[in-house]
């Protein structure tokens, strides 16, 4: 029943993150974490403090991120859970990458990628691929930021996640940008806006507006 209770406020903390609701889904989250403390639920444990982070990295609190991963880290690899473990590494390189540690993110971003997601090719595969581009950009390996970006749409596009399409879409647009590439530019910002269009994300579709009118007056 504790069990139980702990996986649904993980499960509301989901749910509110989802709405951009993140100080009520942090409430939640540390819930979560204090109950799995008390009876001694490692896994309850890993999974909050995977989300704890998670949600600090989107309200921009990266100072703590580090010690919610790492503690995550430590008790997925008691559980010998090679997902947790995976998402851990992930989480943690995102947490280095935040800071400009390029080599660090990218050893990390490679051991989630070799323990699990490689072989899953899922959502959280194409997330890697599209962190791993990032890297890539900002050391001015603009081609092999373009072959992560894509390697990200194709699975977005198997997947069926148009969020994380479009999203990747417009990465790739932004690459094109930087090269000065302004047909392919514009032609991958558009279908990122028509996919935000059809899920109805208003603030993708005001960055994909900002991001035209930066196209159209350098073009």
């Amino acid at each position: 029943e504790d069990s139980l209770r702990i996986f649904k406020y993980l499960e509301k903390a989901d749910l509110l993150a989802e709405k951009s609701q993140l100080d009520s889904a942090l409430f939640y989250s540390k819930l979560a974490l204090e109950e799995s403390g008390r009876i001694k639920l490692l896994r309850g444990e890993s999974y909050a403090n995977l989300k704890i982070a998670d949600i600090l990295y989107r309200k921009g609190e990266q100072e703590l991120l580090g010690k919610y991963d790492s503690a995550a880290l430590r008790n997925a690899v008691i559980l010998k859970d090679t997902f947790l473990i995976a998402l851990s590494y992930y989480q943690l390189g995102q947490y280095f990458l935040e800071f400009k540690k390029l080599n660090e993110a990218e050893q990390l971003f490679n051991r989630a990628l070799s323990l699990k997601f490689e072989k899953d090719k899922n959502e959280y595969t194409a997330v890697v691929y599209n962190d791993l581009g990032y890297v890539a950009g900002e050391r001015g390996l603009y081609d092999q930021q373009v072959e992560w970006y894509l390697k990200a749409i194709r699975l977005h596009e198997k997947n069926n996640n148009n969020t994380g399409l479009a999203q990747s879409l417009s990465n790739l647009s932004a690459t094109y940008f930087d090269l000065n590439k302004m047909p392919e530019a514009i032609r991958y910002a558009k279908q990122a806006f028509e996919l935000r269009q059809k899920t109805a994300d208003l603030g993708g579709m005001a960055l994909s507006c900002n991001n035209f009118s930066q196209m159209y007056l350098f073009s």
